[in-house]
């Protein structure tokens, strides 16, 4: 491995490279962008390229530096979790201990903070002091899909390295390359993931599959027929918010789906690229209105699940509207 292997993120490591070939690190970093794209593995991949005893500017994963990494067991490399939903005060006091000191082994320690937006008010002061008089020897990585819940004058003490979610055709390349998919699932599977590598290496691809299938039930079954299905859903809806959750991710997928066929793109811009012929024909029926009012409601709903609100009466208000888009359509189809 090497950093030519990491896919999609070439501005970024284009700007590693150089500082580790001018040898002008910085004291911390700020690896942002959204969830489940390599920003994490990336980190890591710089902590073994900044200790590499084999390349220059780069890393081999066989030395002794970058195996133990791998393995997590390097003394000098230091990973930093949220403890529960927080990164607390105590874990940065252990922290400020551990790198207080010269490096046992490594040419320069290497603090890898994941999800770093949830410092506790405390622990983003312990860590500001730290930024502020950076010790000696020692590069401190923030990871962040969230960065500007960080403080501010943390922000401003870290270079900013920008990741961009990943082309399905980098995540297809990875899957069949690594995970040994075969290349239909890994252009599926590809699409699916919405452009997160971490993502795609975790979906459960016949839940997903079935959940797509599901959400579709709605624009195909006659109208008495949706009803029925409609009333048995919010039934189960009512005792399990996350399948709640989960339908709507396949509805959210289909309707990202529909709006392409209403909007005339090319079909290399579906999602669901399996599902054409079936999309196209409930798409015939809508308007791009229609569609894009289909996506709020969507994330209106997506929104106000987790803030406790009655489940069943925030999806049967959603259905209702689809139930109304549909009609519409095929009112409009008759004329």
């Amino acid at each position: 491995m090497s950093f030519s292997d990491i896919l999609g993120q070439e501005q970024a490591l284009k700007i590693l490279h150089n500082d580790l070939e001018r040898h002008q690190l910085a004291h911390a970093y700020l690896f942002l962008g959204p969830e489940d794209i390599g920003k994490k593995y990336t980190a890591i991949s710089f902590a073994k390229a900044v200790n590499c005893s084999q390349k220059q500017a780069d890393f081999c994963d066989e030395c002794l530096s970058c195996r133990k990494i791998d393995k997590a067991i390097h003394p000098d490399i230091s990973l930093v979790r949220p403890q529960g939903n927080y990164i607390r005060i105590d874990q940065l006091r252990e922290l400020q201990n551990r790198i207080a000191f010269k490096p046992l082994e490594a040419k320069s320690k290497v603090v890898i903070m994941d999800e770093a937006e949830k410092l506790t008010p405390e622990a983003a002061g312990a860590l500001l002091k730290t930024l502020e008089e950076p010790p000696s020897n020692t590069i401190i990585i923030l990871v962040s899909h969230k960065p500007f819940s960080l403080p501010a004058t943390i922000i401003s003490r870290c270079r900013l390295m920008k990741f961009n979610s990943l082309k399905p055709a980098n995540i297809a390349k990875i899957l069949i390359e690594k995970v040994s998919f075969n290349p239909e699932q890994a252009r599926l599977v590809a699409s699916l993931s919405l452009g997160r590598i971490g993502r795609a290496l975790t979906l459960d691809l016949s839940r997903i599959l079935a959940l797509r299938d599901e959400a579709l039930r709605v624009f195909d079954l006659e109208r008495g027929n949706r009803i029925k299905y409609i009333l048995s859903k919010l039934k189960e809806w009512e005792k399990d918010r996350n399948e709640a959750e989960e339908w709507l991710n396949g509805l959210l997928i289909v309707g990202r789906d529909l709006m392409v066929l209403v909007s005339g793109l090319p079909s290399v811009f579906l999602i669901n690229s399996d599902l054409e012929k079936r999309l196209s024909s409930i798409a015939n029926k809508l308007t791009l209105e229609m569609t894009i009012s289909l996506l709020e409601n969507i994330r209106k709903t997506q929104q106000l699940l987790p803030q406790n609100v009655n489940t069943q009466l925030a999806m049967n208000n959603l259905l209702n509207d689809i139930l109304e888009m549909i009609d519409l359509g095929r009112k409009n189809e008759d004329l």
